[in-house]
């Protein structure tokens, strides 16, 4: 990703987290929508994607625009304004929280681009959502002069390989866990640079405490298959 690191190209000084007035005024417009998305979760749920008015209601609060740059009319807010709006919102649906900060971190990475790409998204509608793709690397690349040697493509789908084909093709398998990601996340050059020295802790520390919490738990699977053992 380019400009990785890097502030957003903006020519404005970025505003402050907590409390600036910008940032509390962000945070109480996510509690706002709170009563209106858990009202929704259910339908959110069988639609399997945000609600039309959903969508909307985030536009409408310029939440979507937090991180985005001034220049265009967006907030410019820091990283841990979006990270705390998206927490807010969580406590009504996590997935809409997912997906929000999901779309609204796009605009933070296009503003470390060059004004020409941003005006390539933004020039018709500033209110364009942004979204791509992002895997951890499950091949094998070899750097070469100019750039790098990828591997023949494979003739099969990879999903269908055993453990053992898949080692012999050099495919490193994606993290199978929360637990798994974590570790690989933390050792990530590539993570800790994107986000920052803060927000990385910060994410790591706090999706580590996620994970006890989550294997602390008894599951009902568990409950069918142990207890009548007892």
């Amino acid at each position: 990703m380019a400009g990785v690191g890097r502030k957003p190209n903006t020519g404005q000084v970025a505003g402050q987290g907590p409390g600036d007035p910008a940032y509390m005024t962000m945070v109480a417009r996510a509690k706002a929508l709170i009563p209106q998305l858990r009202d929704r979760a259910a339908k959110t749920e069988e639609l399997r994607r945000l609600p039309p008015e959903t969508e909307r209601d985030l536009h409408d609060a310029g939440l979507f625009r937090i991180v985005q740059p001034k220049r265009v009319g967006g907030s410019e807010l820091d990283y841990v304004s979006l990270v705390d709006c998206a927490d807010m919102l969580g406590r009504a649906d996590a997935s809409v929280a997912w997906n929000f900060a999901n779309l609204a971190s796009h605009h933070w990475m296009l503003g470390m681009f060059d004004q020409r790409a941003q005006d390539e998204v933004w020039g018709k509608d500033v209110d364009t959502l942004i979204a791509s793709s992002f895997i951890f690397p499950a091949g094998r690349a070899r750097k070469v002069e100019g750039g790098y040697r990828l591997p023949s493509e494979l003739p099969v789908n990879l999903y269908q390989l055993t453990p053992e084909e898949l080692l012999t093709e050099g495919i490193v398998a994606l993290p199978g866990s929360l637990g798994e990601a974590i570790y690989e996340a933390e050792r990530s050059e590539l993570v800790a640079a994107t986000l920052g020295e803060h927000v990385f802790e910060w994410f790591i520390r706090n999706k580590k405490a996620e994970w006890q919490e989550y294997i602390a738990q008894v599951t009902q699977w568990e409950v069918a298959r142990y207890l009548p053992v007892l």
